[in-house]
């Protein structure tokens, strides 16, 4: 089967121990691994079908959940296909380019995993490489909320729906500012992302709280004054 098994349980351990050894010194100003990643990889490891992780900007959420868990999620094989889904397509355009970058130029990487050059597929919207002796699928691939609940019910890849759809910023400051816009975010979830899932598939949420009834906001654990 070659270097992991498709059995392996993913946690917040193995994500750090993974960005620290193979990507962290590729970031720009790299510092320390902050205890808030630590958590974010162990709310994102959850068996839970639903994640969500909210933070202000300038926490790097995108950096821990959008890139290293993604690729730990595809390399040690817990996922093989994958949805990135951000407000707009070119967005979520930009955090596939970030992926390629290390399946292309971290050569560390590329070696540990015996991630084969020649992508079977490779466009500015979706990748499909192989990798490890077994020459293992995974096809990431990127869509834009705005590209309505059609967009995200039809994602299929070789006859399957993805088992890891992860929502990266899909709110804007202009449409948490319009009451129907909001309330049409939450349908979108509940009727076009949770529903394309596979069975056993799962979603994760990451972003800012852009407004006290945001859909981010509705899916935080209810709190209690004293």
């Amino acid at each position: 089967m070659g270097l992991f098994n498709d059995l392996m349980k993913l946690t917040a351990e193995i994500i750090y121990s993974f960005s620290k050894l193979l990507l962290s010194e590729r970031y720009d100003d790299p510092v320390d691994t902050p205890a808030f990643h630590h958590k974010v990889w162990e709310y994102c490891c959850d068996k839970a079908r639903k994640v969500a992780v909210a933070a202000p900007r300038g926490h790097a959420k995108s950096t821990a959940v959008t890139h290293a868990y993604v690729l730990a999620e595809a390399l040690f094989r817990c996922s093989d296909f994958i949805v990135l889904l951000s407000a707009t397509e070119k967005q979520a355009i930009r955090f596939l380019n970030d992926i390629k970058a290390e399946l292309l130029d971290n050569q560390a990487l590329v070696q540990m995993f015996k991630i084969d050059s020649n992508f079977i597929r490779f466009s500015e919207k979706e990748i499909i490489f192989q990798m490890g002796t077994d020459k293992k699928k995974v096809c990431i691939t990127v869509l834009g909320a705005s590209g309505g609940a059609g967009n995200v019910r039809g994602a299929k890849w070789n006859q399957k729906r993805p088992n890891l759809i992860v929502c990266d910023d899909v709110e804007t400051d202009e449409e948490v500012a319009n009451d129907a816009r909001r309330e049409k975010m939450l349908w979108w979830l509940y009727a076009a992302v949770i529903p394309a899932l596979s069975k056993g598939g799962k979603v994760r949420f990451v972003g800012t709280i852009l407004h006290f009834d945001s859909l981010l906001e509705r899916l935080m654990p209810a709190t209690t004054g004293e």
